[in-house]
């Protein structure tokens, strides 16, 4: 007797199941990556917001409040801040939209975000 390793039942379920991944990461890989915008909002009120390009070259942003921003290559971080154990600074660049940053102690939120679609994004779907 022989054992057959899947039935056509098994089959249309795992095809199922890859059909239903990709159609969830679909909105992501159709995302036009080069159009994110960085939202930094300061204390609740938004105080900049930076275009992110893959094309820019390293430029730095310093905030009233001493929380210095980098960004390079479509990517932003925080450099440096004078919080205590400056978490902020070691979280590292966000590129994508959807992503958030946040120093807790200074009270900066930089939160990325896309300029087409703004209401729909990969997140949010």
């Amino acid at each position: 007797m022989t054992e057959k390793w899947f039935s056509k039942a098994d089959f249309f379920l795992i095809l199922a199941v890859l059909a239903g991944a990709v159609l969830l990461l679909l909105p992501q890989w159709l995302a036009n990556e080069n159009t994110v915008i960085a939202e930094v909002t300061v204390d609740g009120v938004t105080v900049q917001e930076i275009p992110l390009k893959p094309s820019d070259e390293k430029q730095q942003y310093t905030l009233e409040n001493g929380v210095v921003l980098e960004t390079e290559n479509g990517t932003i971080r925080f450099f440096e801040s004078d919080c205590p154990d400056a978490v902020c600074v070691h979280t590292g660049a966000l590129s994508r939209a959807g992503e958030i940053a946040a120093c807790v102690p200074n009270k900066t939120v930089v939160v990325l975000k896309s300029e087409k679609n703004a209401a729909v994004d990969g997140i949010t779907y």
